[in-house]
């Protein structure tokens, strides 16, 4: 059997909410594809109320990024409950187990109050941490889903994403140092997901060093 691909699929934070998860969720652990998927979760509007508190509290930029990572293994539980028959761990290896057995798996930031290699600032977000475990997975692609429509997405640079606000300050950095095959992809474009699922072919807008 030919070794399967091996995909991140980055859920932003809004999905937490979006009537679309369902979809993608059954797309990324459908058996019958040349992909097997990664879940990572975004903060979304527990990430948003963490920085709200900052903002008015002022309060060390160390406990801030805790609290949003914190947020994020919250919304990787919730993930676990709609998508029960997914590996859910932090453990590099028994993620990497669960891709060799052609399963689906959903990431969770491994306890602690950091993750290494990555600032403690607001400059990382999910998009970040997504593309730090991608390269620490070795994954064939990121794709990043984002809660905007697919006719306003096309072809760029990472530094330009950042400036629109599509992806985070620290991304463009961090995808320089070590390229990865990364699109940003609408959650309206599930139908079009499953479909690269099935024929391993990554789609969406590309994201260029």
């Amino acid at each position: 059997m030919p070794k399967s691909k091996t995909w991140i699929v980055k859920l932003g934070g809004a999905m937490m909410q979006a009537p679309e998860l369902r979809q993608w969720l059954h797309a990324c652990v459908e058996q019958n594809g040349e992909v097997r998927c990664v879940l990572v979760p975004g903060g979304g509007g527990l990430a948003d109320q963490v920085r709200a508190l900052h903002a008015t509290w002022e309060f060390d930029d160390h406990v801030a990024h805790a609290l949003a990572i914190e947020a994020m293994r919250m919304n990787a539980q919730v993930l676990k409950t709609l998508a029960q028959k997914a590996c859910w761990s932090s453990d590099l290896a028994e993620i990497t187990r669960a891709i060799e057995k052609r399963s689906t798996a959903i990431w969770t930031p491994p306890r602690g109050l950091t993750i290494d290699g990555l600032p403690e600032t607001w400059d990382v977000t999910s998009d970040s941490i997504a593309l730090h475990f991608a390269h620490q997975l070795r994954a064939d692609a990121l794709l990043l889903v984002k809660s905007v429509d697919a006719d306003l997405l096309g072809d760029g640079v990472a530094a330009e994403f950042s400036r629109q606000g599509l992806i985070d300050d620290y991304f463009p950095r961090l995808l320089a140092r070590d390229s990865l095959p990364t699109t940003i992809v609408s959650k309206h474009q599930h139908a079009e997901f499953a479909h690269a699922v099935r024929s391993g072919q990554i789609f969406g807008a590309r994201v260029n060093p």
